[in-house]
C-alpha cells in the first residue's frame, strides 16, 4: 500500500478510535453512581473552568518587500526524481560581526548544470533591509546544496559555513568583510552521494566544533528510474525512500581546522548498528545528563537514532531503548524536521519531530534521563499536525511571555496528490502553537489566527528564527519547493519583556550545548545554546529570552557550559541585547 493510501488508512483507524472513546464514555455517564454529595460545592479548578486565548499577534509576509527574492532551483523537467521535492536549507548567523542577522539560502540546480544557479547570501543594513551579496562573497558555486550548518571552524570569531548537498559538500571559511573561501577539505563519505543535514558540535570537549553529517538515502538518477515509484492516475510520483538503501551518519574531528574522518570508529557507522539511517534532522542534546553532547536524529521511514556519548571517541544508539526510535503505536514514522526544549521551564525535555501526513507529530517527553513517552495527543499538537506533512519544526517564544511555543511548516512531496487524493494539498498551511502555560492542559494551542502566518499555504520546508528587524521578538523565514522564500515578521505589540544574549569567550571555543537559566520573580526559565534545529536550517546564534510582563528587576542569568565553567549575572535593565563574553 503506498504512503498516501497509508494516510488515509491512519486517519480512519483514528477516527474510528476517537468513536469507540465517546461510547464508552456515553455508558459510563449511564450508569448510576452511588456516592454521598459533599457538604459543599468543591470550585472547578482554573484550567477547568476556562481556558486562556492566545495573544492577538501577527505576523506580516514580507520576503519581497525587504529584498528576499530567492526561489529555490530544483532541476525538475518531469522526471519526479526524489531530491527534487525535499527543498532548500537556510541559516540565520551574523556574517560580519556588525550586530545584524544576516541569511543565507542553499539552492539546487538543473541536473545538467545547463543554467548554473547559486546559494544566496543576504546582508542586512541593520533594519531587516536585505541586500544579496552572493557574488561578491565567494559562495557563487553551483551546487545542489541542501542541508546548512554554522561552526566557527578555525576559532577566528567568525562563523564558517557548511553545505551539505547531492554531490560533493561544501565547506567556506569567513574571511571577513562578507567574503568566504572555499577549502578542498574532503568532507563527503560513506555510501551516499545525498546528504540531507548537518550540524557542527564539539563531541570531545577540546573546544574545535566537530562536524556531523546526516546522509539521507544511496541515490542515483539512475537507481531513482529502477525504482519508479508510481501512484494510480499520475503515473511515477515523488515517493517515500522504502525502495532506497539506508545510509549511514559521518562524524569529522576537527583538529586545528583540519577535519579527519572519524565515522568508522565512532558507532556512527550503519555496519556497527542494526539499521541503517535515512536521516533528515538532528538536534545535539545532553540526553543523559552526563556533561557530553549526544545526537539525536530524525529518519525517513525506519527508527530514529539516538546516538549517546560514551566520552571515549565512541556514540552508542539507544533509540529504541529510550522510546525515541518509535511513535505511540510502535511504529516508524516519515520523520523529517526536529527541535529538543526544556518545554516546562524545568529538568524535564521535549523532542518534537514533524512527521509524513497522516502521522500526528511526535512529541516524546522525558520521563527519566533516558526514556520518553511520545505525548503527542496530549501536548496539545497531535490531532492538529495529523492532516500535514511537516517539515521545519522548532521551539521558541514568540509572545515573549516565558514559555516556548511551538512553529510547524508543512507541505506535501507529491505536487499532482490534489488529482487522486480529495482533500489533501501539495500547499499546506503553517501551524503555530501556543503555549498557554504551566498549569494548563494541553500544553499547546493551535493559533488559527496569526496572520499571513497561518492564512499562507505554501509548500514548507526549510525553517529558522531570529530577531532579523532587531526589536526583540522572533521572525521566521521558511524556504519552498521552486517558490518564493517567506519571511514573517512578528509584529507583536505586548507589554512583555526581553532580554537578548550574544555569548562569546575570548579564544572562541564552542560553546555550543551550553546551559542558560534564568531567574526572577517571574520564575525560572532553562535554555540549551545551539543553531541546529529544525529541518536542513540553522537557527539564530543568540538566545532571546521572553520575561513576560512587568519583571522585577534584576534578572539573574547563569549560563554553565558542558565542562562545567559556569558564569552569572543580574541585568537591572531589559529589552536589550547583551554582549556578553563568558
Amino acid at each position: 500500500m503506498s504512503r498516501y493510501r497509508t494516510f488515509y488508512r491512519n486517519t480512519i483507524a483514528g477516527l474510528l478510535i476517537i468513536v469507540g472513546l465517546v461510547a464508552i464514555l456515553v455508558y459510563v455517564k449511564k450508569q448510576p453512581i452511588e456516592q454521598s454529595k459533599p457538604d459543599r460545592e468543591e470550585p472547578l479548578s482554573p484550567v477547568l473552568m476556562s481556558r486562556p486565548e492566545p495573544p492577538p499577534i501577527s505576523f506580516v509576509e514580507e520576503a519581497n518587500a525587504r529584498g528576499i527574492d530567492f526561489i529555490p532551483e530544483n532541476g525538475a523537467v518531469g522526471d519526479k526524481w526524489l531530491p527534487e521535492s525535499m527543498g532548500s536549507g537556510v541559516a540565520v548567523f551574523d556574517v560580519e560581526n556588525d550586530g545584524d542577522l544576516d541569511l543565507y539560502f542553499s539552492n539546487g540546480r538543473s541536473w545538467d548544470d545547463a543554467s548554473p544557479t547559486f546559494g544566496r547570501l543576504y546582508l542586512n543594513d541593520g533594519h531587516a533591509r536585505f541586500s544579496d551579496h552572493t557574488r561578491a562573497s565567494g559562495l557563487d558555486h553551483s551546487i545542489y546544496g541542501t542541508g546548512v550548518a554554522l561552526g566557527d571552524v578555525n576559532r577566528d570569531g567568525l562563523m564558517d559555513l557548511f553545505v551539505a548537498a547531492v554531490g560533493a559538500n561544501q565547506l567556506y571559511i569567513n574571511q571577513g568583510n562578507g567574503m568566504f573561501q572555499e577549502t578542498t577539505a574532503t568532507l563527503d563519505c560513506g555510501n551516499s552521494d545525498w546528504s540531507s543535514s548537518a550540524g557542527f558540535f564539539d563531541y570531545d570537549q577540546d573546544g574545535d566544533d566537530d562536524l556531523l553529517v546526516l546522509n539521507y538515502i544511496s541515490w542515483s538518477p539512475d537507481l531513482d528510474n529502477k525504482v519508479n515509484y508510481q501512484i494510480e492516475g499520475i503515473g511515477k510520483a515523488y515517493g517515500p525512500p522504502n525502495n532506497f538503501p539506508g545510509t549511514q551518519l559521518c562524524l569529522f574531528e576537527n583538529h586545528d581546522g583540519n577535519f579527519n574522518d572519524i565515522s568508522a570508529t565512532s558507532g556512527l557507522s550503519d555496519q556497527q548498528l542494526a539499521t541503517s539511517s535515512k536521516a533528515l534532522g538532528l538536534v545535539f542534546w545532553d540526553v543523559n545528563q552526563d556533561h557530553m553532547l549526544d545526537v539525536v536524529v530524525a529518519n525517513d521511514t525506519v527508527a530514529n537514532q539516538v546516538f549517546i556519548n560514551l566520552g571515549n571517541g565512541r556514540f552508542s544508539e539507544q533509540g529504541g531503548q529510550s522510546g525515541i526510535g518509535f511513535d505511540a503505536a510502535g511504529k516508524a514514522t516519515g520523520a523529517m524536521g526536529i527541535d529538543v526544549a526544556h518545554y516546562l521551564n524545568n529538568d524535564r525535555t521535549a523532542i518534537a519531530i514533524g512527521n509524513f501526513g497522516g502521522e500526528s507529530s511526535s512529541f516524546y517527553v522525558s520521563r527519566t534521563q533516558l526514556f520518553f513517552t511520545d505525548e503527542a495527543m496530549i501536548s496539545g499538537i497531535g490531532a492538529a499536525s495529523r492532516s500535514v506533512v511537516g517539515f521545519g519544526t522548532f521551539f521558541f517564544d514568540y509572545d515573549l511571555d516565558g514559555h516556548l511555543d511551538f512553529f510547524q511548516t508543512n507541505g506535501h512531496v507529491e505536487n499532482l496528490i490534489q488529482q487522486v487524493e480529495s482533500g489533501v494539498s501539495y500547499q499546506q498551511q503553517n501551524q503555530l502553537f501556543w503555549h498557554c502555560g504551566l498549569s494548563c492542559q494541553p500544553t499547546y494551542q493551535l493559533v488559527q489566527n496569526a496572520g499571513d502566518l497561518s492564512a499562507d499555504a505554501l509548500v514548507g520546508r526549510a525553517a529558522a528564527y531570529g530577531d532579523l528587524d532587531a526589536d526583540g521578538d522572533l521572525d521566521i523565514i521558511v524556504t519552498q519547493v521552486n517558490a518564493p522564500t517567506r519571511l514573517y515578521i512578528n509584529q507583536q505589540n505586548t507589554p512583555h519583556q526581553w532580554i537578548t544574549l550574544s555569548l562569546s569567550t575570548a579564544d572562541h571555543r564552542s560553546i555550543i550545548g551550553a546551559t542558560i537559566e534564568v531567574s526572577g520573580t517571574f520564575g525560572t526559565q532553562k535554555h540549551v545554546y545551539s543553531q541546529t534545529r529544525s529541518y536542513q536550517s540553522q537557527v539564530q546564534p543568540w538566545i532571546t529570552l521572553g520575561l513576560g510582563q512587568n519583571t522585577t528587576l534584576p534578572v539573574k542569568v547563569t549560563v554553565t557550559e558542558l565542562n562545567g565553567r559556569s558564569h552569572t549575572r543580574s541585568f537591572s535593565s531589559v529589552n536589550q541585547v547583551v554582549n556578553w563574553e563568558l
